[in-house]
């Protein structure tokens, strides 16, 4: 018998279903062994005939719940195809809504490849720290601190043994070196042009608040429309 309740109820009465067909086919035996002439059944110790009448009540139960499962999601589906939401990105059935939301979180049938801005984001804030520790120098030291120039002089100590270079000069005069090969300290800087950190941060809240509003509109439609089933 068909009834009326709003999509909010459809929801709910279909993860109840999910579950109870889950059970009873877990639940269900459909298969058993029997000894010969007028025996039981080795499991439920049942006649062939009262084991045959359980095992096909079981087995409509599960196909009459799985029917209604069915029957629930037309329902929802046709009903979100139909009703409408404003947004801050326009107007859109509350089904495009539902696979929007669905896209953003990652929860689609590609996962989190669908979270582009999410994915974005994370790019952003990764090149930055990458620069920036780039641009911190390799193999040089920082002047005026001996233990990173002692160091540095043990380095080179066994390849340039013997020898009395500038670079050797300068080390024992507690000068900066950066660059092998070079008398001058090159310095790199962070080329920023987006400000990027700044722009992670305003997406990623531009990101939270569009994906409430989805939440907020599709809870209200959700509750307020209704449908038979």
């Amino acid at each position: 018998m068909e009834r009326r309740m709003t999509v909010v109820q459809a929801l709910e009465e279909r993860d109840l279903l999910m579950k109870r067909i889950t059970k009873y086919t877990r639940q269900g035996c459909y298969v058993d062994l029997i000894g010969p002439g007028p025996g039981v059944t080795q499991g439920q110790k049942l006649s062939r005939e009262e084991f045959a009448v359980r095992a096909q009540a079981a087995l409509q139960r599960i196909r009459d719940l799985t029917a209604r499962y069915d029957r629930l999601t037309e329902a929802i589906l046709a009903s979100n195809a139909s009703a409408w939401l404003e947004t801050s990105r326009g107007r859109m059935t509350v089904a495009a809504a539902v696979a929007l939301r669905g896209r953003m979180r990652g929860s689609g049938p590609c996962g989190g490849m669908t979270d582009f801005e999410g994915r974005l984001i994370r790019q952003m804030r990764d090149q930055y720290e990458e620069a920036r520790r780039a641009r911190r120098p390799k193999g040089g030291f920082v002047q005026g601190n001996p233990k990173a120039q002692n160091r540095q002089a043990g380095k080179h100590t066994g390849k340039q043994a013997g020898k009395h270079t500038g670079a050797e000069a300068a080390l024992r005069a507690g000068f900066s070196i950066v660059t092998a090969g070079q008398g001058k300290e090159e310095k790199l800087r962070l080329c920023d042009p987006l400000d990027i950190l700044q722009r992670a941060e305003k997406m990623e809240e531009e990101r939270e608040e569009f994906l409430m509003e989805l939440e907020t509109g599709i809870r209200i439609s959700n509750a307020t429309t209704y449908v038979t089933v």
